[in-house]
């Protein structure tokens, strides 16, 4: 209203607005342009079309990796549970023939002996194992 009443026009109350949208403003025909699909749409479907982009960069950078990365630790884990399980038989194993297939080696005072031999050869497998780990391949 300031405005209509120092230029000496009547009009509509947005009327200052006209200085910065061009001179061909009329009230009516902003709202008609985004009706019709103008610069509003357009711009809503470019902000669409990053979205989408985003999106579509993020699923292939980040999931398709992790999925792999999954397979990898599911094969790591799976490797790791037989390697426990067939070392821990093999101790076994070991134990049980230096129990029975020594004679009378140890019995008495060493029954104890195959017990130590079992954890010395369960020592020696863990430590080879953590020397393969800090190396960066498996040469």
């Amino acid at each position: 209203l300031l405005f209509a009443s120092l230029t000496g026009r009547s009009g509509h109350g947005l009327a200052p607005l006209g200085l910065w949208l061009g001179s061909n403003w009329a009230p009516g025909s902003v709202k008609a342009r985004y009706r019709a699909g103008g610069p509003g749409l357009a711009r809503r479907q470019g902000v669409a079309e990053v979205v989408d982009l985003v999106k579509a960069y993020a699923r292939q950078e980040l999931l398709g990796p992790l999925r792999g990365a999954g397979r990898w630790v599911s094969m790591g884990l799976a490797g790791s549970v037989a390697l426990v399980v067939g070392v821990v038989l093999l101790l076994l194993s070991l134990l049980r023939a230096l129990q029975t297939e020594t004679g009378a080696a140890f019995e008495g005072n060493r029954s104890w002996i195959p017990y130590l031999i079992a954890v010395g050869a369960l020592v020696v497998v863990i430590a080879a194992l953590l020397r393969q780990v800090g190396k960066r391949g498996l040469r």
